[in-house]
């Protein structure tokens, strides 16, 4: 496989798949993660020159999982690239300084004394569906973190994960197309012959250890009685 030239086919129909685990549409994605990939990554790639349409892909659609089922869904819909779009987030909210007003019934009202906090990564996998080849991937940061009243904290936590997946979709789109973009510059300048790989081995960390024959095979073929009997041996006419 590594042997064999890639083949690819730009501007091309892609589709946009919402994940909830990357590379495998078993489980259903989520409403808002499907909202973020059809909404905000699948608009912002229309602007991509690369990409002469991008469908919306439901994962629905009956598969065995992996990546065999994802390629069974984009034969469903006949395209020759997938996007998928997945995201992991670890939830860390926390209670704060002000959370001490608390017992005075009045600060739980009054203080917000609960720090909502999310780290995560949105991630973006182009997959050539024919060779089952993911031709790049690409990870945007997120990070929430603000000051909520205990009272709602759950709701405004859910907005700012939403508006900052967003975000990192319109990021990701963009890097898309720049990635794209540079492989295809690549693969004319190697096509014209102006760019050819180079390849380059490195030795052998560690020589490789003598056997315990070959030190004392070495010696003798070196030493002067060997070559000189060798000599003799040779200029000796035969009889």
């Amino acid at each position: 496989m590594l042997a064999t030239p890639i083949d690819r086919q730009f501007p091309a129909r892609v589709g946009v798949v919402p994940l909830a685990a990357p590379f495998d549409p078993a489980d259903p994605a989520s409403i808002r993660v499907r909202s973020v990939a059809a909404h905000s990554l699948g608009r912002a790639l229309e602007r991509c020159p690369q990409f002469s349409h991008v469908s919306d892909i439901s994962t629905d659609l009956p598969n065995v999982g992996g990546l065999e089922g994802l390629r069974l869904i984009a034969a469903r819909y006949r395209l020759r690239y997938l996007l998928l779009y997945s995201e992991q987030i670890e939830d860390d909210t926390h209670l704060n300084g002000w959370a001490f007003l608390y017992p005075t019934l009045l600060g739980v009202f009054a203080a917000p004394g609960v720090t909502v906090e999310s780290r995560g990564l949105a991630q973006a996998d182009l997959l050539d569906v024919r060779t089952g080849t993911v031709l790049l991937s690409v990870v945007e940061p997120m990070q929430v973190s603000e000051l909520q009243w205990a009272i709602g904290a759950g709701r405004a936590h859910a907005r700012a994960q939403a508006e900052e997946a967003d975000r990192a979709a319109a990021v990701l789109a963009r890097r898309v197309g720049q990635q794209v973009g540079l492989l295809l510059a690549w693969a004319e300048e190697a096509g014209q012959g102006r760019r050819a790989p180079v390849t380059r081995i490195l030795p052998a960390p560690i020589a490789p250890t003598p056997t315990a024959d070959a030190p004392a095979a070495a010696a003798a073929s070196a030493s002067p009685e060997h070559g000189a009997g060798q000599g003799v041996a040779q200029s000796r006419p035969s009889t």
